[in-house]
């Protein structure tokens, strides 16, 4: 947990970013932000959803940009979650830390899969958990606060099913 919570840079930005976003996607898709949740990470970030591949940042395939909290750097990357993963193996019988290293496990094989259908090389310097469902990332340097600027909806290349782990 970031020690500013809604004060830090990238939280307040994606306040902004929440209500204006969501217009500017196509159809179908859906825009979620950290600042939306009862605690705040201290890695911000925003997701897109395609509705034919999940509803949700805790399972499923998505792209989301990851902010510094001070909005100093930014990664765009295509992630997969880890919430369904957890369950798995809590359905399992696992508990604790037996838990999570399985559903590492589970994930780290789900994001070798699309790694080997996409044939990317993974970015390093995100945190564990992230980078355990990282399929793609580009980083970059943030010189001015990321502004929205209106543009005509577009169509999003949507993913070959086949590449979507169930």
């Amino acid at each position: 947990m970031h020690s500013q919570g809604r004060d830090q840079p990238a939280q307040q930005h994606l306040q902004a970013v929440r209500r204006e976003l969501p217009a500017l996607v196509p159809s179908g898709m859906k825009v979620l932000a950290s600042s939306a949740g009862q605690s705040l990470p201290v890695v911000p970030w925003i997701a897109v959803l395609d509705s034919n591949v999940t509803a949700t940042a805790q399972e499923g395939l998505y792209v989301v940009h990851l902010y510094w909290p001070d909005l100093s750097r930014l990664y765009l990357s295509m992630n997969q979650g880890a919430t369904q993963h957890q369950r798995n193996a809590g359905e399992a019988g696992l508990a604790g830390v037996a838990r999570d290293r399985a559903a590492l496990a589970e994930l780290r094989a789900d994001a070798a899969l699309l790694r080997k259908h996409l044939s990317d090389k993974v970015s390093a310097g995100l945190k564990e958990a992230i980078e355990s469902g990282l399929i793609k990332a580009a980083a970059s340097s943030v010189k001015a606060k990321p502004k929205l600027s209106p543009s005509p909806r577009r169509s999003v290349p949507r993913l070959p099913q086949s590449t979507v782990p169930r």
